[in-house]
């Protein structure tokens, strides 16, 4: 509701995720992004098999800026969806930040904040 969103996830970044540049999409953030793209439109395997299917394009949250980001699911037999962060693209929280994601009409957002600014907004 606060962002005017049809739906929408968030979690928190851990320090493995961070140091890893990669983020786990797991449980609502899969069903938003799954539901967004269509599964069968995100890449299977990795990055490198196929570069151009694996980025996806985001709007970042309060900006007029998108963001070309990978998302695949990495192993094939293995329904892990991952979203690969990517500070010099321009999204990369830090660790114990709250990343999260939703759909506001025909756009896929990303966005991210410190935990005590997310506590205060909601």
């Amino acid at each position: 509701q606060k962002f005017d969103a049809d739906d929408g996830a968030w979690s928190a970044v851990t320090r493995t995720e961070f140091g890893d540049s990669q983020v786990t999409v797991t449980g609502e953030e899969a069903t938003v992004m799954e539901g967004f793209f269509g599964r069968d439109s995100i890449h299977v395997g990795r990055v490198g098999m196929d570069p151009v299917a694996a980025l996806k394009q985001f709007r970042l949250h309060n900006t007029d800026r998108t963001v070309e980001l990978n998302l695949v699911y990495p192993k094939p037999a293995k329904p892990e969806l991952r979203l690969y962060l990517n500070q010099s693209k321009g999204f990369k929280p830090r660790p114990t930040e709250i990343w999260f994601v939703y759909v506001r009409r025909s756009d896929i957002f990303l966005g991210s904040m410190t935990r005590q600014k997310w506590d205060q907004q909601f």
